[in-house]
Parts: C-alpha cells; sequence; structure tokens
C-alpha cells in the first residue's frame, strides 16, 4: 500500500513549525508525556533570535492565511458578504467609466488574525476556547511589530532582540499554534458530526426503500392471491 500523500495545508505546517523548532531547546513535562517544556530563549545568539522572529512570523502569517481558505472552503455559505470580502482580503472600486474593479484591501494583521478565529469559532461552535485577549495574544501583537522593525531596519538598534522580546515571540507562536490546534479539533468534531449524520440519513433512506420494496413485494403477492381466489371461484 502506498504511503498516504500529505495534504499541502499539513506539509505547510509541517515546514513552518520545524523552521521555529529548530531553535527552541525543550524537556519533557515533569506530568504530562506528550507536552514539552520550552527552556530560557536568551541563551540564543543575535543572529538566531532574528532568524526565530522571522520565523515565526512567518508561521503566524502562513497559517492565518491557510485557516481563512478552509473558512472560505467550509462556511462560505454562513459568511456574510463583508466577511467574505474581509476573509479574501479584497476591496471593490467603480473608476470614471463605471466599471467595477477588484482590489486588494489593506487590513491588518492583527485584525485579520481576530477575525479569522472569530469565524472559525463561532462556526465550528469553540465557545470562548479561542479569546484575542491575555498575556499570549498580547504577545502577539508585540511579536508583529518586532518583525516589522527586523524587516525594515533605519539603524542596528532595530536588528537587536532584547530578552524580553525573544520570550514575547515564542510566547505568540505557543499562543497561536494553540489557537489552531483547537480549530482543528473543531474542524475534526464537525466532519465527525457531518459524516455520523449522512450515515444515519444513509441507514434512514436504505430503511425507508425497504419498506417500500417489503410493500411493494406484499401487494403482488396479493394481487395473485386475489386472482387465484377469482380463478378458483
Amino acid at each position: 500500500m502506498e504511503p498516504k500523500q500529505e495534504s499541502e495545508h499539513r506539509k505547510v505546517f509541517r515546514i513552518l513549525n520545524e523552521d521555529v523548532e529548530k531553535f527552541l531547546q525543550t524537556k519533557p513535562h515533569p506530568t504530562n508525556s506528550s507536552m514539552q517544556i520550552i527552556l530560557d530563549p536568551t541563551n540564543l545568539s543575535e543572529s538566531d533570535r532574528r532568524t526565530l522572529v522571522r520565523s515565526i512570523y512567518a508561521f503566524i502569517e502562513g497559517m492565518s492565511y491557510l485557516t481563512r481558505t478552509d473558512i472560505l472552503n467550509d462556511f462560505q455559505d454562513k459568511l456574510s458578504n463583508f466577511e467574505s470580502m474581509a476573509i479574501r482580503e479584497v476591496n471593490y472600486q467603480v473608476d470614471g467609466n463605471g466599471i467595477v474593479h477588484e482590489s486588494k484591501a489593506k487590513i491588518r494583521t492583527i485584525a485579520l488574525i481576530k477575525l479569522t478565529f472569530n469565524i472559525a469559532t463561532k462556526n465550528l461552535g469553540l465557545g470562548n476556547q479561542i479569546e484575542c485577549k491575555g498575556k499570549g495574544f498580547e504577545s502577539l501583537s508585540r511579536c508583529i511589530k518586532i518583525r516589522d522593525r527586523l524587516m525594515h531596519p533605519k539603524s542596528s538598534k532595530d536588528l537587536e532582540v532584547s530578552d524580553r522580546e525573544i520570550k514575547d515571540a515564542i510566547s505568540a507562536f505557543t499562543w497561536f499554534r494553540d489557537c489552531l490546534y483547537k480549530i482543528l479539533l473543531g474542524t475534526n468534531k464537525r466532519l465527525k458530526a457531518e459524516i455520523q449524520a449522512r450515515k444515519e440519513e444513509q441507514e434512514k433512506l436504505e430503511k425507508e426503500n425497504l419498506i417500500k420494496q417489503k410493500e411493494a413485494l406484499a401487494s403482488q403477492l396479493q394481487e395473485r392471491l386475489n386472482k387465484l381466489v377469482s380463478i378458483k371461484t
């Protein structure tokens, strides 16, 4: 049997996640063998800190985009026109000739992440499992500013990543990845419910068809019986 082909979504997640994790030193969790504890990252070199921040931002931006793509595929009929436009990052403008053109919408990264998680949470029934507030989310907001500074430096000072900033970046990464896992679990639960509903509907249809077949057969037998009775009489 050929090995199951890795989906593009999973492949992107794996590559981006590996880019981040190769810089993170971890140790086993003392009470949960499936978890790892991230050790103090302040021993990283300046170069590694910059690379780690960029890798974390690539993970966040890439997976945010793919999650929005999933939302469009799974919940298109449940989105308002405005939500659909925002998810696709588009605007519509009318030129001087009265022709409508689609244009790229300028939406802040943090606003897009909020929108993505809000829509996913609402449609997957996650309740308050994902909230864009608290320590992790605040770290995410600061991490984006750090990345912007590294990508557009005005001085050598802009290329420095402090101990607090590298900890912020890792906190943002773990918070965002945890949110993705919750969405994944919610999606799997939804798919299982849909499969079960379809199975039950199929069983219901098969049962109804069986009843109809039995009724038709009984009707045919009754007709034959009536013919036999009429012949004898």
